[in-house]
């Protein structure tokens, strides 16, 4: 295949543009060999294109996630911006070499909101309602059973049946009520502050407190503003009466709440992206290391002699 200066020129543009090698369109422009040329070039560009996407959208897990945030906070002691180019230079002096989208994209997922500063550059810093939230669940916090560490006969242990590697997944809102109910409840001391975290499967609303939204009909989002007695004038439309029930929203009102009340406990919540803060995170750390440094067979029977091994190290001084 012959080529002009031109078209020599447009290919050095466009692998600038697209990532990719200007010896690498070369070496397709000029065979002799294959009559696809254009077709090559196109694959190449897709295969670039492709593995750019794919590095771009690395996932943090969770303990990069925590390192993440405890970077934000030294920035901020430090009175440094938490520009993105400073946050992304700090994570990778910590090992945490990802690209700029993937901080800006675990930044929003942690609960940080971006702003502008004098010279109109981003800055992070937290939402002012997740530090509401913080500071009334650090000024409540009781690191209850210290009295005797884990409460005997509450365990759960079941076989995972899905491929996921979340055991998250497994659970639900049904289990864990019927488990919160019937197994835990029974076996608590008198008055207990209960702390949980935001999973969806402890956080289901009791259905008189859920609201109407924008999936929702005219004609259910005014029974909804009737039954809560709020006035609305029936030529309004759509938009206008989810104002309204914005402006009436219930506080949430979580079944495990008043489970949990009836029974004389109370529930308290870690503020949302803050796992650190349960106390039950470092007891549950110790209990998956030791199981996983000492399983050598990987049989069910095994690891079961395992957990409840690790459990019974779990005593009262432990978890204070």
């Amino acid at each position: 295949m012959l080529t002009s200066s031109a078209d020599v020129s447009v290919t050095k543009h466009q692998s600038i543009q697209d990532g990719i090698k200007p010896t690498t369109l070369r070496s397709y422009v000029h065979t002799d060999a294959s009559d696809d040329a254009v077709q090559d070039v196109v694959k190449a560009v897709h295969k670039a294109a492709v593995q750019k996407t794919v590095k771009q959208n690395q996932n943090l897990d969770d303990f990069d996630k925590g390192v993440v945030r405890r970077t934000i906070y030294d920035l901020h002691k430090k009175s440094q911006s938490a520009t993105m180019p400073n946050l992304q230079q700090a994570l990778k002096k910590k090992d945490i070499d990802v690209s700029i989208s993937t901080v800006s994209r675990t930044v929003r997922l942690l609960g940080f909101r971006f702003y502008k500063n004098a010279s109109s550059r981003r800055f992070v810093s937290e939402r002012d309602d997740i530090v509401l939230m913080r500071m009334t669940y650090l000024r409540k916090i009781h690191v209850g059973s210290s009295q005797q560490g884990l409460i005997p006969g509450c365990g759960l242990i079941f076989e995972s049946k899905t491929n996921s590697s979340d055991y998250h997944d497994e659970m639900n809102k049904k289990h864990f009520t019927e488990w919160f109910r019937d197994t835990l409840l029974p076996k608590l001391p008198p008055l207990s502050v209960i702390i949980m975290n935001n999973a969806p499967y402890h956080s289901h609303l009791d259905p008189d407190s859920r609201v109407r939204n924008t999936s929702s009909n005219k004609s259910e989002i005014s029974a909804w503003l009737e039954k809560s007695i709020v006035q609305y004038d029936k030529k309004m439309k759509k938009a206008e009466l989810l104002d309204l029930v914005t402006q009436h929203k219930p506080l949430p009102r979580y079944i495990i709440d008043e489970v949990a009340s009836a029974n004389g406990h109370e529930i308290l919540r870690t503020p949302p992206f803050h796992c650190e803060l349960n106390p039950i995170e470092m007891v549950w750390s110790y209990l998956k290391g030791y199981v996983a440094r000492h399983n050598s067979s990987c049989k069910e029977k095994d690891i079961l002699k395992l957990f409840e091994e690790a459990k019974s190290h779990i005593d009262a001084e432990r978890w204070a």
